[in-house]
């Protein structure tokens, strides 16, 4: 038993560890960002980000692991928030999370500065249950991991969200982690 979960463990950090070898693409999204993305992710087509996306505004672009489970996104839109705003509209986006779900788990809930850069970051686990009432087929619920990050720069604001099973989040959050620190906006 003891030896199963050693192998476990040495092909899990192996797994995990290929990605930080190397294992990541940068790729260039819209005008001005950056980012590092797994090499095996492909770039979704609209109809598979219009079926993934829940944001108002269309992502810019969005990634996909090969088994479709995970994916990373940017927004970018206008807006009238400043830099100075950033402790309010962190409550603000906060609220909203908490609103879109049945139940949100924090484990992320800061501003951060990486690469000279000052960013909203949060990272949850969310449950929505489905009461049926404006569903078609039986009854769903939905759980999902989310690692977001928000940044505020001359007049735009840039979404950064990352979203994969939450069964598989050990997996996913040092990826995550990542592809996040690796952004770059010019």
């Amino acid at each position: 038993m003891i030896r199963i979960v050693i192998i476990v463990l040495i092909a899990s950090f192996g797994y995990t560890n290929s990605f930080a070898q190397g294992g990541y693409t940068k790729v260039k999204i819209g005008e001005n960002v950056s980012a590092k993305v797994p090499s095996d992710w492909t770039l979704m087509s609209q109809a598979e980000i219009i079926d993934a996306s829940v944001a108002s505004t269309d992502p810019v672009a969005m990634y996909a692991s090969q088994d479709r489970r995970a994916n990373f996104g940017v927004t970018i839109k206008p807006t009238q928030w400043r830099q100075m705003d950033m402790g309010i509209l962190k409550d603000f986006y906060k609220s909203n999370i908490m609103n879109l779900y049945t139940k949100v788990d924090f484990s992320k809930d800061e501003i951060i500065t990486v690469n000279k850069k000052s960013y909203i970051s949060f990272e949850f686990e969310s449950f929505l249950e489905d009461d049926g009432e404006f569903s078609i087929d039986s009854k769903k619920s939905i759980k999902k991991y989310t690692y977001l990050r928000y940044h505020i720069e001359d007049g735009q604001l840039y979404v950064f969200s990352f979203n994969a099973p939450p069964n598989q989040r050990n997996q996913y959050a040092p990826m995550a982690e990542l592809i996040m620190d690796s952004i770059g906006i010019k």
